[in-house]
């Protein structure tokens, strides 16, 4: 819950204030310029007194310098700009961080900033607010840098150039496909206040379907094809393909997926019917290989026919359909559904009732207006490279990988040659090639730099020329020398910072080459004049800002294809033919070996059948001795010689008569039993089974 503020302040403008302090100047009582501008006396007063400064923010100063939170609040901005951003949490937490760091001292609370710096942070900085981001995949991300991009708009301002198709709109032609399906997205609508859960209705089926666009230049359309699930034509009686865009071409697939066949039906059935008779024509697609078949370059080759395709991975910005007609496209279809069926409980959206509603949508949203805008918004008509906006590069730059020292030294060598301009006249400071400056003065009042902490520690200047004499300390502090009159100044090596500036007009007392800093607040408004790198700067960006990407000497895989290509090219076609050719040998290859596993399986049918049938005797159904575990044949036989069988019902189990101790057979004659086929095998085992020194193991009871 917020905090509840105990005073109301400045209930009055600044224009109010800045009339009222004009008029108690110009003679006006301050009690009746209090009354007359609703500005309180004790305001007037001040300012006019100049206890308070000249457009100074009402309120406590920041916990933090002033510089350092509007760099901490730069670097959050760009970190979200190239995907990595901070959410509030993260951001107090990695100030807390900073503040630690730097040990500046605050009134936070366990050292990490709360809620009421966040409420302040955020009305210094307007510009940061909390947003919700889109997903956005890494390779994505990778793949739309600037030099990716700048190669494809010179191929293509390059192409249009040959072709000469600068005045012909008509002839600049752009196709992709987007999926669709029963089951929409239901829009906003009027709810009771507070209610958490609310039912939309949607479709009882999640079929998908494709369909295929292609746009041109001039804002006109093609009728489109649509891809509908099922493995034959049956697929589509269900359908009311007369209610769908009119001259539309309907299919079908297995998973209505966009195949090689497809693309080849869509090209001769479509695009060659309704793109006119102008030739050359040029087609802009994206990499699916649907739109890469051997039969659909050959066919656009001999029509006249040019197509490039895109870089992977950048048709968000790059492809006109995206950028515009489908953007509208899937929320009109949303709210399309959603008014059919919240016009009648009966309503469905099934396959006889969808063909109307995609009609309708498609209406309302590939209109001519958005078609131009998305050809003008991608640089394609005309051909524009600053279309494509800056923060659409930003993504990249966190993979983008430093050159090596030996390049990095190539490269400024070059520049250094072509520019006679050197850029490294005033740089940050760093550990290993500037001292800390040590400063002396004769004011109580003045900080040195060497009581400054090392974080924030400038590097001495350099003795001073008759040049730059003129430069004060004061000038550079208000901000009245531009920093490119300081950048000019300087000649020192590199690495040296203010190398020429005199400063000792601020004290008579210093001598060349000391200078003095009052507080940390000047050495970083200092900083911030002359665009400056402190080690501050780097320990925000070591902070907020995402790892650059190391430089590393272990060889990258590469990728197939990462850049455009003219599919139409001599080259292209010839790699697509070896592949073809390469894909079908393959393929005979894999049905001769199946053909031969099938052989060799029927040969060893063929064989086993020749063998004999006899019946194979079956282990379960082998009796052992329950003594000797021996076979008998003559129990599988049913005779009762040499042995002996439990007469209990369904009980198998033996004993050969050998096996049987000679003490129980002499005691079983003595009873006058006879022994095969009168004495009870059960009793004769349980007389046994008390004899266990014959070594005669139990048998059965």
């Amino acid at each position: 819950m917020a905090k509840k503020r105990k005073n109301i302040y400045q209930n009055y403008s600044t224009q109010d204030l800045e009339k009222a302090v004009s008029a108690v100047r110009a003679g006006m009582s301050v009690r009746k310029a209090s009354i007359e501008y609703s500005v309180p006396k004790t305001t007037i007063h001040d300012h006019v007194s100049g206890r308070i400064e000249p457009g100074a923010k009402p309120g406590k100063p920041p916990a933090i310098p002033v510089e350092i939170e509007a760099k901490v609040v730069k670097s959050a901005l760009e970190a979200a700009d190239m995907g990595f951003g901070i959410s509030r949490g993260m951001l107090k937490a990695k100030t807390g961080q900073l503040v630690n760091r730097l040990k500046l001292p605050t009134p936070f609370k366990n050292g990490v900033p709360g809620n009421m710096w966040w409420r302040g942070l955020k009305s210094r900085h307007p510009e940061l607010v909390i947003r919700k981001p889109e997903k956005l995949s890494t390779v994505r991300s990778r793949m739309m840098n600037r030099e990716v991009v700048s190669k494809y708009f010179s191929a293509l301002g390059q192409l249009v150039t040959d072709l000469q198709l600068h005045d012909k709109p008509e002839c600049i032609w752009n196709c992709d496909e987007k999926g669709f399906q029963f089951e929409h997205s239901p829009v906003s609508v009027c709810a009771r206040k507070g209610s958490r859960s609310l039912p939309g209705r949607i479709s009882n089926s999640r079929e998908s379907i494709s369909v295929l666009a292609t746009i041109n230049a001039l804002g006109v359309r093609m009728p489109p094809m649509v891809v509908v699930k099922g493995k034959t034509r049956r697929s589509l009686e269900s359908f009311s393909t007369a209610d769908g865009p009119p001259n539309t071409v309907w299919t079908f697939q297995k998973k209505a997926w966009m195949t090689d066949a497809l693309g080849e039906q869509w090209f001769e059935e479509v695009f060659l019917k309704y793109c006119g008779p102008h030739r050359p024509q040029l087609l802009i697609l994206d990499s699916h290989r649907s739109h890469e078949v051997l039969g659909l370059l050959q066919m656009a080759k001999a029509n006249g026919i040019h197509i490039l395709a895109l870089p992977p991975h950048t048709t968000a910005w790059l492809q006109p359909l995206d950028r515009t007609v489908f953007g509208p496209l899937s929320p009109s279809y949303n709210k399309v559904c959603s008014e059919f069926l919240g016009n009648n409980p009966c309503n469905l959206i099934n396959k006889a009732t969808w063909p109307a509603l995609f009609s309708s949508a498609w209406e309302s949203s590939v209109t001519p207006n958005n078609i131009k805008a998305g050809f003008k918004a991608c640089g394609i008509y005309p051909v524009d490279l600053g279309a494509i906006p800056d923060q659409a590069f930003h993504t990249s730059i966190p993979f983008d990988i430093p050159l090596s020292q030996s390049q990095s030294a190539a490269l400024s060598a070059c520049a250094s040659t072509s520019t006679g301009i050197c850029s490294s006249a005033i740089s940050s400071p760093t550990s290993s090639s500037v001292a800390p400056a040590i400063c002396t003065t004769s004011s109580s009042s003045s900080l040195s730099l060497s009581e400054i902490p090392s974080t924030s520690v400038l590097s001495r200047a350099q003795p001073t020329s008759a040049s730059s004499a003129s430069i004060t300390p004061s000038d550079i502090l208000n901000s009245s020398v531009p920093p490119s009159d300081l950048a000019n100044s300087t000649d020192g090596p590199p690495g040296t910072l203010l190398a020429e500036v005199t400063l000792q007009a601020a004290d008579p007392h210093l001598t060349d080459g000391e200078f003095v800093i009052a507080t940390t607040d000047d050495l970083l408004h200092l900083a911030s004049v002359l665009d400056l790198d402190l080690p501050i700067s780097s320990e925000i960006n070591d902070i907020f800002s995402p790892k650059p990407n190391k430089s590393s000497s272990v060889p990258i895989k590469k990728r197939k294809i990462t850049s455009h290509r003219l599919l139409t090219s001599d080259e292209i076609i010839q790699e697509k033919k070896s592949a073809t050719e390469e894909r079908e040998r393959k393929e005979i290859e894999k049905e001769k070996r199946k053909q031969k596993r099938e052989e060799k399986k029927e040969k060893q049918q063929n064989k086993e059948n020749k063998k004999p049938k006899g019946k194979k005797k079956s282990t379960k159904d082998t009796v052992l001795c329950s003594v000797c575990m021996q076979e008998n044949d003559s129990v599988m036989k049913g005779e009762r010689v040499s042995w002996m069988q439990c007469d209990k019902i369904g009980c198998k189990s033996w004993v050969h008569l050998k096996c049987i101790p000679k003490s129980i057979v002499c005691m079983v004659e003595q009873d006058n039993s006879f022994f095969l086929s009168n004495m009870p095998v059960a009793i004769l085992l349980n007389v046994i089974k008390l004899i266990k020194n014959d070594g005669f193991l139990f048998i059965h009871i």
